[in-house]
């Protein structure tokens, strides 16, 4: 008997994960960019392809990642992405690249246009942070870790940078917490290009 309790208790334990006696349908979310605190004022690189947005495992799953207390990680079934996070982050992540005004332009993957460089994205962390001891209170955090590459014509890189970044997440509104993260994260990395 006290294991099904332990175990019935256990959602609510972890804080971050959805009660499905609360929210019995599944919300899905999306990302954007949101506004860039910075832009370049030169480019400092031609027209770039964007050519892949890799996203490590365990995080290009559609259910959010969960980091819990004990730092395991958890799949909440009840908040998931619109689509897997390598197809869905693409456009968000193009669309930063554009703003940072750091590239001549940037086009998809697709495009016939001739480039002087290509760019290569690895989304390293994507998750929703719930860690921490109980004197941080209710920690709900978007988090976002990013590898950028820039290479040039011949495949040799001629730049790279990391960043990573997090946003309250315990409204709820994990559309908004994600793309500020993402955006985040893109410009730290941008800005050590």
């Amino acid at each position: 008997m006290k294991k099904l309790l332990a175990i019935c208790l256990l959602p609510v334990l972890t804080g971050c994960l959805s009660l499905t006696a609360t929210n019995p349908t599944v919300a899905e979310w999306t990302v954007n960019a949101a506004s860039l605190a910075t832009r370049a004022s030169a480019p400092k690189f031609g027209v770039a392809r964007l050519s892949q947005v890799a996203v490590r495992a365990p995080y290009d799953v559609r259910s959010l990642t969960v980091l819990r207390g004990d730092y395991s990680l958890a799949f909440d079934p009840y908040n998931r992405f619109a689509a897997l996070p390598s197809q869905l982050l693409k456009g968000p992540v193009q669309d930063v690249l554009s703003a940072s005004g750091l590239f001549g332009a940037v086009v998809s993957s697709t495009s016939a246009t001739a480039v002087t460089h290509v760019v290569e994205i690895t989304v390293t962390s994507l998750r929703l942070n719930c860690s921490g001891d109980s004197s941080q209170g209710d920690r709900r955090e978007a988090e976002v870790g990013v590898t950028v590459l820039v290479l040039d014509g011949k495949r040799s890189i001629v730049a790279s940078a990391q960043g990573v970044a997090s946003e309250d997440a315990r409204h709820g509104e994990y559309m908004t917490a994600f793309s500020t993260a993402l955006t985040m994260a893109l410009e730290k990395a941008l800005g050590d290009l």
